[in-house]
């Protein structure tokens, strides 16, 4: 998207411009469907209660057994009615629907490393960390 235009996802509130402002606002996204529940590989499809946009969230993290501060990295990205719908149709090739979805999309980033402060940033495309 070219500096200064808007893109058409969201509300100021549930996507706003600022990184760290998104991540403030994921927790507000109620989860409206777990694709995928496991403790360190979870996809969730998430909606604004303001203005309806779709989200796709995907959490991941690796366990290193060692001193309890595992690395975990979140992904957040709108989705279309029609991207949401084919989420939830994929099965199997959900990880593989995931890295083909939007590649240009801006997306949300949190990146929580091990011995590291947490920082958020503006990618593009879902990002799937590591995971155990």
């Amino acid at each position: 998207m070219p500096e200064g235009h808007a893109e058409p996802f969201g509300c100021g509130r549930c996507w706003p411009a600022d990184a760290e402002a998104a991540w403030q606002a994921m927790p507000e996204l109620r989860i409206a469907r777990r694709l995928i529940d496991e403790s360190h590989f979870m996809v969730k499809l998430r909606t604004c209660e303001r203005c309806g946009q779709g989200f796709v969230s995907v959490f991941t993290e690796t366990i290193d057994w060692q001193d309890g501060e595992d690395p975990q990295l979140w992904s957040l990205m709108p989705v279309t009615p029609d991207e949401s719908v084919g989420l939830q149709d994929a099965g199997r090739a959900l990880v593989a629907v995931l890295h083909e979805l939007a590649p240009g999309r801006r997306s949300l980033c949190r990146d929580f490393p091990k011995g590291g402060p947490p920082r958020s940033f503006w990618s593009q495309g879902i990002v799937i960390g590591p995971y155990d």
